[in-house]
């Protein structure tokens, strides 16, 4: 054996031992191996993928499941109590993990199937899955068929009655052009009183030129044509109509949906009542009302009202396909004007183009001033663009008004106060809340894996990204954003997935052609895997599409010097930002770019307090070198002069998430955060980046 054989394998043993001791304790990382062996993070990565093809993350994640098998061999525990002596922050995370690795899940190997499953065990990482497709497929095949029978027999003894197996949505009810087609029953006068039979087809009327403004989001069947029929088929008293023959007149008119509605009367009050409902099923989708004090003279007025009530409904409710979110259940506005501007300001939010994002956002709060998901979203817009103090006013305007809001909406505004004031655990604790109201929601789930992500929760970050992807194969709609994309492919990344990312990316390119952000992640991607072939065509491809944008030669060198830092090229990296400042030196923003480059890697703290301190000079009021110079503070062991820099932080901008500065393993520093009322359960040793510095992924 080779003098650096040996070497090598004392470092492997050291880093086992290391990881047994911690094996228990969920958050022992990357970061924690590193430290603990006494080598940058950067450095232990580079040596264990030279070593054993395995990043950190997998290295330590693989210790923990070959102990995890000599207990479940050994010793008399549930699978649950193994899952979490050995790390796991959950039993399923274990089962999948365990699964995924040795090819049979932790139960069965409990059970005694060792020996019936022993070369599968032998050559870990090859499933053994194929064994129970059969019966799998017998099962699921048995399941179908008893289901089928269920429904046939319901059929035969329910005749007529349509039996659904799913909620009727105007998503599914739009025809190929996008439109939904809608015809308008004569009113029902239940009031007793014949002089409002005129009001029967008036009504009628009134709604169908209301919807006929409305030509690309709605087709409207002309009175006429519904009344004549309605005759054909023998009523002539309108009063004759049920909801079953409304339903049969409109599917005869090709028409997905139809309005049914009542003319009702309370001594001086007029009512009108109508049900949207599905053509198809007979199942109601939306009641609308408008009432007003009785007589002829009022009732026009009412009826545009009611008219409009439905017409907006019925446009916002197409515009929602466009929608980053889906707000289904919780609509803040009926203007479609303003939810217009809304679906623009998703668009650009997705691309992040924040400052479009902000304009738009802020011109649908101006055309309803109440539209509570458009002022929320500006406030998170305004978050990411480093716009803080503005995001504040937005923030704190919808929270002022939570208590008077629907729980759902609620629970979302305090999601949002949670990016500004509270940490990341607070956000997951309501994002948690949201979806046990709606797991459907797919940005919901987006929005709790970069919560994960941030507190480097890979494992569960990863779980939810999956699952908003495995939503969008259910909705049989592709993601809304990019950010989709990039931020999984960010954690596959960082936990050694390599070929999962690249299959993701494969994907992405066939969603998101030519997108920037996903070259530019591929680009990271193949200089991580050290394919210097693949990352020089990519980020050629990615310079390209930045020189076309006019972005200017220290720009081009800033965003190369950030794909080389998140790679682990540091030598790369900080060339790029030297040329980059050399190339515009008294530039705040490359100033604040190599001065954090520096800090953080811990290549050069002094240099980088001296360009701190003439940053400083040339603009006293900018918080971000504050922020800067309270973690060069914090990296010197400084920790109170860390804490009195946040104070001045403080006094310049309301920091959003504890982004800047805070790093909760010392004691003095969470006595600071107590102090604000901010929450301390973060993991130990956990430091959270600034936006600026995320690697915009």
């Amino acid at each position: 054996m080779t003098e650096s054989s040996k070497v090598n394998q004392l470092l492997i043993e050291k880093l086992t031992e290391i990881i047994v001791v911690n094996l228990s304790n969920e958050n022992f990382g990357a970061r924690e191996l590193a430290q603990e062996c006494g080598l940058n993070r950067t450095k232990l990565n580079r040596k264990l993928l030279s070593i054993t093809k395995k990043t950190t993350h997998q290295f330590i994640r693989e210790i923990r499941l070959q102990k995890a098998l000599e207990i479940l061999k050994n010793e008399d525990l549930t699978v649950a109590e193994v899952a979490y002596r050995t790390g796991f922050s959950t039993p399923a995370y274990f089962n999948t993990s365990f699964h995924d690795f040795f090819g049979i899940s932790p139960g069965k190997m409990k059970k005694g199937e060792k020996e019936l499953h022993a070369e599968t065990v032998l050559y870990p990482g090859k499933s053994g899955s194929n064994q129970q497709r059969p019966a799998r497929r017998t099962v699921i095949l048995t399941i179908a068929g008893i289901i089928f029978f269920v429904v046939l027999v319901l059929q035969f003894i329910y005749p007529g009655h349509i039996i659904n197996l799913k909620r009727s949505t105007l998503g599914s009810l739009r025809s190929t052009d996008g439109r939904i087609s809608v015809v308008v029953l004569p009113f029902q006068n239940i009031t007793n009183d014949t002089l409002w039979d005129v009001w029967r087809t008036g009504i009628q009327d009134i709604m169908i030129t209301t919807f006929s403004d409305s030509p690309d989001e709605l087709v409207t069947r002309q009175t006429v044509t519904i009344n004549n029929l309605i005759r054909d088929k023998g009523l002539v008293s309108y009063t004759s109509i049920t909801p079953i023959f409304a339903s049969r007149i409109s599917r005869r008119l090709d028409a997905n949906t139809f309005i049914y509605g009542s003319i009702k009367q309370d001594r001086s009050l007029v009512r009108l009542d109508a049900q949207l409902t599905d053509s198809r099923t007979g199942e109601i989708i939306k009641s609308f009302q408008a009432e007003g004090i009785s007589g002829v003279e009022n009732i026009i007025e009412i009826s545009k009202s009611l008219s409009q009530d439905i017409r907006n409904y019925l446009i916002i409710s197409g515009l929602k396909k466009e929608s980053y979110i889906d707000f289904q259940r919780t609509e803040s506005t009926a203007s479609p004007e303003a939810y217009r501007y809304f679906i623009l300001g998703q668009k650009a939010f997705g691309e992040r183009d924040y400052t479009a994002a902000i304009k738009m956002f802020s011109q649908a709060v101006a055309i309803d001033t109440s539209f509570t998901y458009a002022v929320l979203y500006n406030a998170l817009a305004c978050l990411y663009s480093t716009r803080f103090n503005e995001g504040f006013e937005w923030c704190i305007r919808a929270y002022k008004k939570r208590d008077k809001m629907p729980v759902y909406q609620n629970i979302y505004t305090n999601y949002v106060y949670s990016r500004f004031f509270e940490t990341p655990v607070e956000s997951i604790k309501y994002l948690t809340q949201l979806l046990n109201i709606d797991n459907q929601a797919p940005q919901l789930w987006h929005q709790l894996s970069n919560r994960y992500g941030s507190l480097e929760q890979y494992d569960k970050a990863i779980a939810a990204s999956e699952k908003l992807f495995e939503l969008y194969k259910k909705m049989g709609i592709k993601p809304f954003s990019v950010l989709d994309y990039t931020l999984l492919g960010v954690f596959y990344n960082e936990t050694g997935q390599f070929k999962k990312a690249k299959k993701l990316y494969r994907k992405a390119e066939k969603d998101f052609p030519g997108n920037v952000s996903i070259i530019r992640r591929q680009a990271i991607l193949a200089l991580t895997e050290g394919d210097t072939l693949r990352a020089d065509y990519y980020i050629e491809k990615y310079l390209s599409i930045q020189r076309e944008k006019r972005a200017s030669d220290a720009d081009l060198k800033i965003y190369l010097a950030n794909i080389y830092w998140i790679a682990g090229l540091l030598d790369h990296a900080e060339k790029y930002f030297r040329e980059s400042l050399s190339l515009d030196p008294d530039n705040l923003q490359r100033m604040n770019a190599i001065a954090w480059f520096l800090i953080d890697t811990g290549r050069d703290i002094e240099e980088a307090m001296e360009i701190i301190s003439k940053a400083e000079k040339m603009n006293p009021d900018n918080f971000t070198f504050l922020d800067a110079k309270g973690w060069a503070l914090f990296k010197q062991g400084r920790y109170e002069d860390a804490l009195d820099n946040l104070e001045k932080v403080y006094e310049k901008c309301i920091i959003p998430d504890l982004r800047y500065v805070i790093y909760l393993h010392m004691e003095e520093v969470k006595k600071a955060i107590s102090a604000k009322k901010y929450s301390l359960k973060y993991t130990p040793s956990l430091k959270i980046r600034p936006v600026t510095q995320l690697g915009l992924y």
